[in-house]
């Protein structure tokens, strides 16, 4: 053989194996521009699937500082929950509270969540962390609850038997602890209906003029206004007509008339 078809066989050889490696090194690349848009795509949720969620402590959020751990928090607190396999976790709920989520906030060794601003119908002392599988873990911590806030009330001067509404927040009614309202010199009062942040109330007969409390099983809360208030007329009126203190305005008259089935 020639030394000219030597050197043609040679270079087609070459050419062979340099369109091989080519070609390998492309699959290959190929392959790990997959595995790695595989690696971003996978969420904490994805990752933490079917783990069960391990709380090791929870503290104050705080976005600047990490502050100590605590075991107690009032209504309304910014949480931070540490711990193991969280990303999988759907429902967090304090006491029979349910939290408001966001996916943002909920990683594998943290999730960051406010405790519902409602008072609890039942006191557990335990926040529950809920997979999508179904997994429940129970974590110890105590939400505390403030006593009852009375803000305001529909007619400071209603007679004795007529119906107000008493407005503010936190009232909580226990079946152990009944909620109460009484007016001054400790008279109470009929309750006719409950809620969260509102009391259907009847005015008691010898009601006297002063603060109006509300007492639940979590304390007591006293108005800073006054029923029958003779201190403050001249300073808004309250919806009177004129000094008496027992002549309500047309408007009130007709909303309690409204309250009462008049």
């Amino acid at each position: 053989m020639s030394i000219s078809k030597t050197k043609v066989n040679l270079s087609k050889q070459h050419e062979k194996m340099k369109s091989k490696l080519t070609y390998g090194f492309v699959v290959l690349s190929g392959l790990l521009l997959a595995g790695g848009m595989v690696s971003q795509g996978e969420t904490d949720a994805d990752k933490d699937k079917g783990a069960t969620p391990v709380i090791k402590y929870a503290r104050a959020f705080d976005a600047q500082t990490k502050s100590s751990p605590i075991v107690s928090a009032p209504l309304g607190s910014r949480l931070e929950f540490v711990g193991d396999n969280l990303g999988d976790v759907q429902q967090i709920w304090f006491n029979d509270q349910k939290a408001e989520l966001k996916h943002s906030t909920i990683k594998s060794h943290s999730i960051i969540v406010d405790i519902p601003d409602s008072t609890p119908g039942e006191m557990t002392n335990i926040v529950r962390f809920i997979t999508s599988k179904g997994t429940m873990v129970d974590y110890p911590f105590k939400v505390s609850v403030p006593a009852p806030r009375v803000d305001a009330m529909t007619c400071r001067y209603a007679d004795a038997r007529l119906v107000v509404i008493i407005s503010g927040a936190y009232f909580a009614d226990d079946p152990n602890a009944p909620l109460t309202v009484t007016f001054a010199d400790n008279i109470s009062a009929t309750i006719r209906n409950i809620s969260q942040d509102a009391l259907v109330v009847e005015v008691p007969d010898g009601a006297k003029e002063g603060a109006v409390r509300v007492t639940s099983v979590y304390g007591s809360g006293e108005s800073s206004f006054h029923y029958l208030d003779t201190n403050n007329m001249m300073s808004g009126f309250e919806g009177i007509t004129d000094l008496s203190i027992n002549r309500p305005s047309i408007d009130y008259q007709r909303n309690h008339q409204i309250l009462n089935n008049e």
